[in-house]
């Protein structure tokens, strides 16, 4: 999850940032889901809009499956 957010810290500074690590898109920010027990890119999106002054994000996900949890948080944000 510190890597997600860090990751997010990063692309506000420098325009663009990965985390090979992080992308646990499978859960949302209120239970786990899938293989992931944790919601560090929900966390990394309310962190950015909360303490880094985003407006908006561009989230890409390489994964062949259709996320189930993710887009429930902030798609239609």
């Amino acid at each position: 999850v510190g890597g997600s957010v860090l990751g997010g810290k990063l692309a506000k500074e420098r325009g663009w940032s990965i985390n090979v690590g992080g992308g646990f898109h499978h859960c949302s920010s209120r239970k786990g889901g899938g293989f992931c027990a944790y919601a560090d890119i929900s966390l990394c999106i309310h962190y950015a809009f909360e303490c880094l002054n985003v407006r908006r994000y561009l989230y890409f996900c390489s994964c062949i499956l259709m996320w189930n949890m993710f887009h429930t948080v902030y798609f239609a944000n």
